[in-house]
């Protein structure tokens, strides 16, 4: 979802897999959001190409995440009443075969995932900023913190 690249670093390099773990350990609510998400996605893999979605090779999985990101961006725009209804029945036909959790959670993937790095000190370093405002102020305005970008 954010690979590292010549410009800057990515989630692995900000251990979001890792703090992701924590954030859904601390929330049933997400927990069960994020089970029943997986195991549709699985489904979905399941359908479309025969194999688990972590069996699938990576240009397989990210070809089920773009279908997934369409179909939600479609369900998002405006549309005419027969194109509402087309959206109706689609979503009705992935209900039924267990599969619509997954078009909603990749998206909530995808901003979990870029919260969980905007927020970590990795991200912050790359950016050049220090972090949030300190409850007693700066001591020195004229100095980063320690451990910030320079």
């Amino acid at each position: 979802i954010l690979p590292p690249d010549a410009t800057g670093p990515g989630a692995a390099d900000a251990n979001v897999t890792q703090e992701l773990g924590k954030m859904l350990a601390a929330s049933r609510p997400k927990q069960k959001f994020y089970a029943a998400g997986l195991a549709s996605l699985d489904r979905w893999a399941r359908r479309e190409r025969k194999n688990s979605f972590a069996e699938l090779s990576t240009e397989q999985q990210l070809d089920i995440l773009e279908t997934l990101d369409a179909t939600y961006q479609d369900w998002s725009r405006e549309a005419s009443a027969s194109g509402k209804v087309q959206r109706k029945l689609t979503a009705l036909r992935l209900m039924r075969s267990g599969e619509y959790s997954a078009v909603e959670f990749f998206p909530r993937l995808v901003r979990d995932v870029m919260q969980v790095f905007y927020t970590s000190r990795v991200a912050w370093n790359w950016l050049g900023y220090d972090g949030p405002p300190m409850p007693q102020g700066y001591s020195d305005l004229w100095s980063a913190r320690q451990g910030a970008a320079n």
